[in-house]
């Protein structure tokens, strides 16, 4: 489940010095583009990280890079985008909406950072509750 905190993890295999992982640009055009194709473009393409991201979800894509060997690594990649399929796939899987927040609510389960706190507050007010009673 999506939350407002990202928590994804870095890119590691990727020979770039400011590499970023599939998870996020995957992401970002789901988020966007709700699902729908549309176009894509990424100014400092780099190693094409956006490109296979935009390739995978269906989106027309345009990376403008003027490092030789940056613009032969997205070449490279995108020949190559199937590779990256189950890392996008699993992303897309996050989208899902199995519960809405009413029905979390309902249920008593985590509805926010304030979840726990909100307990803690009934839990309080019970016991002082229960202390006006006794008297």
């Amino acid at each position: 489940m999506l939350t407002s905190i990202w928590e994804i993890r870095p890119e590691q295999k990727i020979e770039h010095p400011a590499p970023f992982p599939i998870e996020l640009p995957t992401r970002c055009i789901y988020s966007i583009l709700d699902g729908k194709p549309g176009n894509v473009i990424d100014p400092y393409a780099g190693s094409g990280t956006t490109l296979v991201a935009a390739k995978l979800l269906g989106c027309n894509y345009l990376g403008i890079e003027i490092a030789e060997g940056y613009v032969r690594m997205a070449r490279e990649r995108l020949r190559n985008y199937e590779k990256e399929w189950t890392k996008v796939q699993a992303e897309l899987e996050n989208h899902k909406v199995r519960k809405t927040f009413k029905q979390r609510k309902k249920e008593g389960l985590s509805v926010g950072k304030f979840a726990n706190r909100k307990k803690a507050e009934e839990g309080k007010q019970k016991r002082l509750w229960e202390g006006i009673e006794k008297r």
